[in-house]
């Protein structure tokens, strides 16, 4: 798993295309932005994958601030590609501690 993960993260095609169809799985009513409760089922379920907390709707709101570099209230597909990277990174991060 971490080859895969790396080799994701090593290769910009490779994360654009993976970015772009979370993207389009979490964008529900294919508006082409990621709103506010479409963030939240996203990050609940990272939580469940991580077998942590779920986020508070202050953290939410938070991740939603710090990826909104445009400030519409949205996340757009650039936008979300750094949400993206930051998951992908923390998945190595784990499954290299876990060896």
């Amino acid at each position: 798993m971490a080859l895969a993960i790396k080799k994701i993260l090593s290769n910009k095609n490779i994360l654009e295309e993976v970015s772009k169809r979370s993207f389009d799985s979490i964008d529900t009513d294919q508006s082409g932005k990621i709103e506010i409760k479409e963030l939240k089922k996203v990050l609940e379920q990272i939580s469940v994958d991580f077998q942590a907390e779920p986020p508070t709707e202050d953290e939410i709101e938070e991740v939603l601030k710090q990826l909104d570099q445009d400030k519409n209230g949205t996340i757009e597909l650039n936008e979300f590609t750094v949400l993206i990277t930051d998951i992908l990174k923390a998945m190595l991060k784990q499954t290299e501690q876990e060896k």
